[in-house]
């Protein structure tokens, strides 16, 4: 958390950033959703959002990958962290953004209605959302589901997004 915080403080001071991006990975897991990993993302991105008024957004490395369950719920998690303590998001990235064409439209659109749903989440209600998604992949993390290209993904079964047409609420 204070190499994060220090990360954005030499941005600012040194290279007169206008914003910042973020993106803590663990060590040797090289993913965003480890629960110590959170926990940095939330400790440092709100003292950042409380002292400053510097833009700064993140991204999430997911360790699972692209059309599993499993990155839906380590996204969620990601996302909420990040949405309640004060951070702007992109789209979090599956199978730790290490492969190539390993991501999907179907992820993009699920980490955007994930987004819309966390905006105004109070961080209380976050810690308890991310605390349940937790007990749901944390164990997994060492066995993921196999990772499947998006060829081999698209071409196997196509997929298509839900057809919602108002802004998602639910929580």
């Amino acid at each position: 958390a204070v190499a994060n915080v220090a990360y954005r403080i030499i941005g600012r001071v040194l290279f007169d950033c206008a914003y910042h991006l973020t993106f803590p990975v663990h060590i040797t897991r090289g993913c965003s959703t480890m629960r110590d990993v959170l926990w940095c993302v939330a400790v440092s991105s709100q003292a950042i959002s409380r002292n400053t008024k510097e833009l700064v957004w993140s991204l999430g490395y997911i360790a699972a990958g692209p059309m599993t369950r499993q990155f839906f719920l380590e996204s969620a998690a990601y996302i909420a962290t990040a949405i309640s303590s004060g951070l702007s998001v992109q789209t979090t990235h599956p199978a730790k953004a290490v492969l190539n064409d390993y991501i999907t439209p179907m992820e993009m659109r699920g980490s955007v209605e994930i987004t819309e749903a966390c905006v105004g989440m109070k961080r209380t209600e976050a810690n308890e959302l991310v605390k349940d998604l937790l007990t749901l992949y944390e164990t997994k993390s060492t066995t993921l589901p196999s990772a499947r290209s998006t060829r081999t993904a698209t071409t196997s079964k196509p997929a298509s997004p839900a057809r919602n047409t108002s802004t998602s609420t639910a929580r």
